[in-house]
């Protein structure tokens, strides 16, 4: 990899010094070496300026969110989640890292409230079965990065199934206290 830096950094030290390379910071603590984007204040390239796009955008539906009336508001969740989930980047499953990205970002999403506990739980079951062909492939990473990568899977549905009950005792909470004041 560092080779690559130092054919890239060669490539653009002569005429094409004012090229800005992506800014972004590798898992091997090296940096990205694609052109970053000029309208990119962060300096990052077409790969990795969604990510912040996506972090920004998890922000702004919050205040969002916080301001809008209830009908409105609800009208503007369904576009949100139509619009994140068309936008939801899962990155390529080849190692136990990009399955626990995925699994981040997926519970992210869902701590954010843009998708609810059923449409989570599926997208879990789908990192499931990525585990379980990653797992028989030629190139497959080490078992304890497996294992690991399946017992925070385990940890997360439970918490998205408690998370689910609490929401379901609140509702029937709720509809018992409406009978007992009307």
């Amino acid at each position: 990899m560092k080779t690559a830096n130092l054919d890239t950094q060669k490539f653009f030290s002569g005429a094409a010094a004012a090229i800005r390379l992506c800014q972004f910071r590798l898992p091997d603590a090296s940096t990205c070496t694609q052109p970053a984007l000029k309208r990119s204040a962060a300096g990052l390239c077409r790969f990795h300026a969604p990510a912040q796009k996506r972090a920004a955008y998890i922000v702004r539906a919050r205040a969002e969110q916080a301001r809008l009336p209830l009908r409105r508001q609800l009208r503007a969740a369904h576009d949100r989640r139509l619009r994140y989930l068309r936008n939801l980047n899962v990155p390529r499953l080849r190692t136990a890292n990009d399955l626990n990205l995925a699994l981040g970002n997926f519970l992210d999403v869902f701590a954010a409230g843009v998708i609810d506990a059923r449409v989570t739980r599926v997208l879990l079951r789908g990192l499931r079965i990525a585990a379980v062909s990653l797992r028989h492939s030629p190139n497959a990473p080490a078992s304890a990065d497996l294992k690991d990568f399946h017992q925070r899977l385990i940890t997360a549905a439970g918490l998205i199934r408690d998370h689910a009950r609490l929401l379901r005792l609140e509702t029937l909470r709720d509809a018992q206290a409406d009978l007992r004041y009307s």
